[in-house]
This record gives structure tokens, sequence and C-alpha cells, in this order.
């Protein structure tokens, strides 16, 4: 039970801690702010995007180990990659960054 309050401590702290960067940035780069719950709002639905597109790249890197006969760096690295480029593209898209 302590490591589950535990985790979820730490996932509230990165949560606040990804808005603050967030707001860091955007205002760095001179963009004007926008509402602190609008920002929240935009963080908490592309994590809940993102989920998915993590899910399908272990799908994926699954069928190539196990159906292509891929090496196993190779069949995370791919997969890794693709999620990654797609998380970035929505991540920049979603924060109007």
């Amino acid at each position: 039970m302590l490591e589950f309050i535990g985790r979820m401590l730490l996932g509230v702290l990165d949560f606040i801690l990804d808005l603050y960067l967030i707001r860091v940035i955007r205002r760095g780069r001179g963009h004007p702010p926008r509402p602190m719950a609008e920002d929240a709002a935009n963080l908490a639905l592309w994590e809940w995007l993102i989920l998915p597109i993590y899910g399908l790249a272990a799908v994926l890197a699954g069928f190539l180990m196990g159906a292509a006969g891929v090496p196993i760096f190779l069949c995370v690295a791919i997969p890794g990659i693709a999620a990654l480029v797609c998380g970035l593209r929505s991540f920049r898209k979603r924060m109007d960054l």
C-alpha cells in the first residue's frame, strides 16, 4: 500500500513538473500566456493519447521478434524510434511550442 501511495505522489509530482516546464518553455519562446487549466487539460489529454502509441510500438516489437525473425535490438529500436517521433510531433502541436 505504501508503494502505491508513493507512486501516486510521484505521478502527481511528475505531472506538476511537466506542466511547469511547458509553461517556462512557452514563456521563453515568447508565446502569449495561456490559463494553467488549459495547459493542464492539454497535458493530461496528451498523456492519454500517447499511451496507445506506446502499446502499438510494443506489439510491433513483439511481431518483429517473433514472426519476422529480426534481431532483438532492431525489434525494440524500430518501433521505439517511430513512437518517439510520433510522440514528439503530437506533443509540439498539442502544447503549442
